[in-house]
């Protein structure tokens, strides 16, 4: 199998709020992931990103932010190497399963220790959230027209 045969392309939500941070795990999946999937032919990774989490979480995604780049060995697909494209921004509402999602939950930072999660996250995007915190990397959504306050309060941000 070549390279190019063995990756698999995804776009991802980081969502952090208050120390916790929004984690998935997929129907016949023990991996706990951030939410996101795999862009359609041709699909911007914005769009990809809306799409999914619609999908996935049934809510909107707003002030995106790219955070990087990353790669792995794919937790579900062996073999293949998952290289994800990941944003952090905040969504319109309470994130709640759908699609292929049997789970949402918020876990906090501080004791991902004994979670299973998959290479991608554990390896790369943790320890980039780490260090971009440790430099003051901040995202905080802009200010927004909203006629629902509570909408303001559930908004999860990227710290």
């Amino acid at each position: 199998m070549t390279e190019t045969l063995s990756l698999i392309r995804v776009v991802t939500l980081l969502c952090v709020q208050q120390d916790r941070v929004l984690l998935v795990r997929k129907q016949g999946s023990a991996y706990w992931m951030l939410p996101g999937g795999k862009p359609d032919e041709n699909e911007a990774p914005l769009k990809t990103l809306q799409r999914e989490i619609q999908e996935e979480l049934g809510v909107d995604v707003v002030e995106s932010r790219w955070f990087g780049r990353f790669s792995a060995p794919a937790a579900n697909e062996a073999g293949f190497t998952v290289q994800a494209e990941v944003y952090c921004a905040a969504l319109t509402g309470p994130a709640q399963a759908s699609a292929e999602i049997a789970e949402v939950c918020w876990f906090d930072l501080n004791q991902l220790e004994s979670a299973k999660l998959a290479p991608l996250l554990r390896e790369h995007i943790l320890p980039a959230l780490v260090s971009k915190r440790r430099v003051g990397w901040v995202v905080r959504p802009r200010t927004h027209q909203l006629a629902d306050l509570n909408w303001w309060v559930s908004v999860c941000r990227c710290l």
